[in-house]
């Protein structure tokens, strides 16, 4: 994103970078939806065991509390990251 084409996504990822080299920021959540998936889902990085425990968690915690998400939707896979 740039400032000039994208103003407001440039703006949020300036405060997710200062926030990151503060350490204060543990994780943002970017959720999705298109037309041809039900509910809205997350594209989940590919961590380390640890890390991913706790991501795919989030998810499954979502999905038990709003019917609108589909965690069978979600994809928290190394080629998913890179998706465009």
């Amino acid at each position: 994103a740039t400032l000039e084409r994208h103003p407001t996504v440039f703006a949020a990822l300036q405060v997710l970078k200062q926030l990151s080299s503060r350490g204060v920021l543990e994780f943002f959540v970017d959720l999705h939806a298109h037309a041809n998936k039900r509910g809205c889902f997350i594209f989940g990085n590919a961590l380390p065991f640890e890390r991913q425990v706790e991501t795919v968690l989030y998810a499954k915690l979502v999905a038990a509390n709003c019917l609108w998400f589909d965690f069978n939707g979600c994809e928290f896979s190394e080629s998913g990251m890179y998706h465009k």
